[in-house]
């Protein structure tokens, strides 16, 4: 948890650091409940803003300088494991293209018709939060960010297999209509080149 409030590109909600945590078969409600008493207990270092949706950020900016010396060095110990920088990218790479080829959907907002300019939709702000989950928001945004992190080879057939069952599929159009409702069309074309470069190389 504390090494996910760090790599992230911005800050997440209990909700979704827990869905993000669920693994196949395991209870996103239980996960989640987990999640909001590590955080609770981490108190003197972490706090919910409720100006953010309750996201889980870091009291002062002195607690991420002491993560990021220990996630370098790879001492950033659970009980079970270590858990090394890039591992955490991998595990956001991971959920996030979960997460998409899961909820990724044509129409997601509903709209009666598309000849409106999402600004000219009256209550668009409202269907993008009721339809579009912080999860899905978050991966869409920076998928391909944490792959390029996650020190993963690029020439792994199932990486790149993942990847090519969101571009070359439905799908992607579906991923650049998530990205107009968050006015961050532009942002598609930076992760499409990011991703480029990552498999060129």
């Amino acid at each position: 948890v504390i090494g996910i409030v760090y790599v992230t590109k911005r800050p997440l909600s209990v909700e979704a650091i827990g869905d993000f945590l669920t693994k196949t078969g395991e209870s996103r409600k239980e996960k989640r409940e987990w999640v909001r008493r590590v955080t609770d207990s981490l108190r003197a270092v972490l706090y919910r803003d409720p100006g953010m949706s309750d996201a889980i950020r870091a009291c002062h900016p002195s607690f991420l300088d002491y993560l990021a010396g220990m996630l370098k060095r790879g001492e950033l110990n659970s009980s079970e494991c270590t858990l090394p920088l890039e591992h955490l990218h991998q595990l956001l790479f991971g959920a996030s293209l979960a997460t998409m080829h899961c909820e990724l959907k044509f129409n997601i907002c509903k709209l009666e018709d598309s000849y409106h300019l999402n600004k000219d939709v009256p209550d668009i702000a409202i269907r993008i939060s009721s339809s579009i989950a912080e999860t899905l928001q978050y991966g869409s945004l920076y998928w391909s960010t944490h792959l390029l992190q996650s020190g993963l080879p690029s020439d792994r057939e199932d990486i790149r297999s993942t990847v090519l069952c969101l571009l070359t599929t439905p799908k992607v159009l579906f991923w650049l209509e998530v990205l107009s409702f968050l006015g961050e069309l532009d942002r598609g074309i930076a992760l499409l080149r990011e991703c480029a470069a990552f498999f060129a190389v």
